[in-house]
């Protein structure tokens, strides 16, 4: 996904895209680090005592099939992330459609989580804004030469 030789410790935690999710999760599961290898992460998981540590596993492997999943899409159907912001969103719709394999306790706790996620989480663009602002400068070259094409014709 990165254009490096791949590991798991490099798919999972070191690629920028991982990276960012990574990131968000820390500050949203409030876990003090961000892990950079399945070793750090099972740390994590084994010391951490915060409020979502019943469920800490379910989200962290929901987290890891939405980097996973892409990363395939990207390797084996040439289909690239639009957005860095789409693992976000694919994480909590993996744990929205999985909590219904936990018990009630626990799926109200990985609704909270999703709550969490879904009032922080960036949006990602809208298809027709990357397209303006990809075709923008194109635009705007054109219509300055434009301009001035028009203008020198008027003085002939």
């Amino acid at each position: 996904m990165c254009g490096v030789i791949e590991t798991t410790d490099q798919i999972m935690f070191s690629c920028p895209v991982a990276r960012f999710l990574w990131v968000f999760l820390r500050d949203i599961l409030a876990l003090g680090s961000i892990p950079s290898s399945v070793a750090e992460l099972e740390t994590i998981l084994l010391s951490r005592k915060n409020r979502f540590q019943p469920i800490l596993l379910f989200i962290l492997a929901g987290a890891m099939w939405a980097i996973w999943k892409p990363r395939n899409d990207l390797v084996f159907e040439d289909k690239v992330l639009a957005s860095p912001t789409v693992i976000i969103h694919k994480t909590s719709a993996f744990l929205a459609h999985w909590k219904k394999l936990l018990g009630e306790k626990k799926q109200r706790q990985v609704e909270t989580v999703l709550a969490e996620i879904d009032g922080a989480a960036p949006r990602p663009p809208k298809p027709w804004l990357l397209s303006v602002l990809v075709c923008l400068p194109f635009l705007l070259i054109c219509s300055l030469t434009f301009g001035r094409v028009a203008s020198w014709c008027r003085g002939i």
